[in-house]
């Protein structure tokens, strides 16, 4: 038989958010996903959603390869770290990286990892 949720049972919701002004940024980086940690000063959220993009006005092959390069990049780079959860979409000419990683003090470093690379 099913068990019942109570209302007390603390339930998160993710809205996806979109970027305001494609075409201005090659690469997008959002947190997601909170989840309670068991230090206090270590609270905050472990999912990581990263959006490599190419410039719009390039040749559509110029623009696979150049995001093919940029997710060899991140994939080098998230392999540092501890992943409980990672998932790959490509929707037209850009890649959607979602990484849930086991601590979010983890996610904090690879965010501000991811943003730090040189895209060109």
């Amino acid at each position: 038989s099913a068990t019942p949720v109570s209302s007390d049972t603390p339930v998160s919701v993710v809205v996806p958010v979109i970027s305001a002004k494609p075409g201005s940024s090659d690469i997008t980086v959002f947190l997601a996903s909170p989840v309670p940690a068991a230090n206090p000063k270590e609270q905050g959220r472990n999912c990581v959603s990263v959006i490599l993009k190419s410039r719009r006005l390039d040749p559509k092959l110029a623009r696979l390869k150049t995001v093919a390069v940029r997710l060899r990049q991140v994939q080098l780079l998230v392999s540092h770290y501890s992943l409980m959860f990672r998932h790959q979409s490509s929707p037209g000419v850009q890649i959607r990286l979602d990484y849930c990683l086991t601590h979010p003090s983890q996610a904090r470093q690879f965010f501000v990892a991811v943003n730090s690379l040189s895209l060109d």
